[in-house]
Parts: C-alpha cells; sequence; structure tokens
C-alpha cells in the first residue's frame, strides 16, 4: 500500500476518533437527565397552580381541592389504608400566614438512556415548597424539609403514594429550576375570533 494511501487512511481514523470523542463529550449522563426532568416536574407544578395563585392565598384548602394534577395525601397520615386519587402532585402540608399561603409537594420523575445491553433507565422522588406571597403575582419556589411542620412528612406515606421505589427522595437544591415565577412568565394570550362567531375579546 502506498504512503499515500497510508495517511488517508490514518486521516479518516483520526477523523473519526474526533468525532466520536465529542459526541461522547456534548452527551448528557443518566444522572444530568434525571436532573433535568425532576427541574421540569417542579416547574411544571409552578405552571399548573399559577392561575389558581390567588385562591390559594385566600382559601388554600378549598383552591387545592379544584385542582386536579394535585393529590391530597394527608388523610394517609392517620389512616394507612388510604387511597389517595390520582394526581401528578402529591400534597403533603399547607401553612397559611398573613404574608401568604405555602404548599409542601412532592412529584417524581424519570429518565432514560441507551437501549438494548446499553438500557439505563433512573427515577427518584423529589420535594419542594411552593410559597405564595399575599398581594403579590407571584410563586416562589424553596427546598423544603418535606414535613407539614406538625411531625408528618413524605417518609410517613412514602410506601402509600408508592414512592420506596424511587429511593432517598430528593431536595430541589442542585437543581437547576426556577426558584421564583413572575406574570412575566405568563404572557396573557391574544384574544382570537373565529369568523362568523360570537366574539369576546375587547372591543369585539
Amino acid at each position: 500500500m502506498h504512503g499515500g494511501a497510508h495517511r488517508i487512511i490514518g486521516s479518516v481514523a483520526i477523523g473519526l476518533s474526533a468525532l466520536l470523542a465529542a459526541g461522547c463529550g456534548v452527551m448528557p449522563s443518566p444522572e444530568s437527565k434525571l436532573e433535568d426532568s425532576l427541574a421540569r416536574m417542579v416547574e411544571g407544578a409552578q405552571d399548573s397552580l399559577w392561575p389558581y395563585r390567588a385562591d390559594i392565598v385566600s382559601d388554600p384548602e378549598a383552591a387545592v381541592a379544584r385542582v386536579g394534577s394535585v393529590s391530597d395525601v394527608r388523610p394517609a397520615y392517620v389512616d394507612p389504608a388510604f387511597v389517595p386519587a390520582g394526581g401528578t402532585y402529591k400534597l403533603l402540608g399547607v401553612t397559611t400566614s398573613a404574608e401568604g399561603a405555602s404548599l409542601i409537594l412532592a412529584t417524581s420523575g424519570g429518565s432514560e438512556t441507551g437501549g438494548g445491553l446499553f438500557y439505563d433507565y433512573r427515577s427518584a422522588a423529589v420535594y419542594f415548597e411552593l410559597r405564595f406571597p399575599s398581594g403579590e403575582r407571584r410563586i416562589d419556589t424553596l427546598a423544603s424539609d418535606c414535613t407539614d411542620g406538625q411531625g408528618h412528612g413524605l417518609a410517613d406515606v412514602a410506601e402509600v403514594i408508592d414512592y420506596t421505589r424511587h429511593g432517598e427522595p430528593r431536595s430541589i437544591d442542585g437543581l437547576d429550576v426556577r426558584r421564583t415565577v413572575t406574570a412575566e412568565d405568563y404572557p396573557t394570550m391574544p384574544c382570537q375570533c373565529s369568523s362568523g362567531g360570537t366574539c369576546g375579546c375587547p372591543g369585539g
């Protein structure tokens, strides 16, 4: 084989190696994908509860009962036979004060990578506090101790809501998650009127 052919083959091999190395360098790890999943779940709670923020401040119990994505698991603190309703977010505690109201919530997320022999699936539970300041169009998201402030918490109901399979629950500390959302995160959608129909937009 001529020297030129050796050089071409060598260059191709080096190029392929560089491409593979670059590809491996940008692929997210299973752990980072799981963390992204958990962060999206927390932000999903912010999105779900944003329309109810004023009602949550005035009467959190009544307001949360109307949110289909939230399941109240607190009855399981005293009745282990209690079967919570479906709901992505599990309500662990509610607190109120002159400054506003807070909800202690838990949820779970998962991620998968690879395939075949290299398939990997990971899941975890995460807990956090959503705080609704009185008189403000804002939701603050904080790390929580995972309890309701009265000696009950996720540890008491993890088996009831099937969170034991996820292992040790996680705090939002360390996750890349929005800590505050405001009206700027939820701009009003433009009003559209269908042709020939009744229009409820301002000005008709």
